[in-house]
């Protein structure tokens, strides 16, 4: 929801070390909209005879842990992140189409 707070932990166990530099958590919204028609313009080889739009509402990225030496060590680790969302997102749904009498 437009608004929230999205948290969440990232976690690893490792037996032997490895190479890294950091722990990057990416939040990525999409939209798509399709309908019956055709227009050359947004032709989809996938669903022919429809026309399909797609967008990236949202596109957040967050740097968890920056590992020293631009290593991770052997053993577990939990990383907690979290995200605003901004209040300006659209709500979502799901129609599916309308039957006729």
């Amino acid at each position: 929801m437009a608004g929230q707070r999205i948290t969440g932990t990232v976690s690893y166990l490792l037996d032997e070390p490895f190479h890294a530099e950091k722990i990057t958590v990416e939040l990525t919204g999409k939209e798509r909209h399709m309908w019956e028609g055709s227009d050359a313009n947004y032709f989809n080889k996938k669903h022919p005879g429809k026309i399909c739009i797609k967008n990236t509402l949202l596109k957040m990225s967050i740097v968890v842990h920056k590992f020293t030496n631009g290593e991770a060590k052997t053993g577990s680790e939990k990383f907690p992140f979290a995200f605003q969302l901004p209040n300006e997102l659209p709500p979502s749904f799901l129609f599916v189409g309308a039957r006729e009498s």
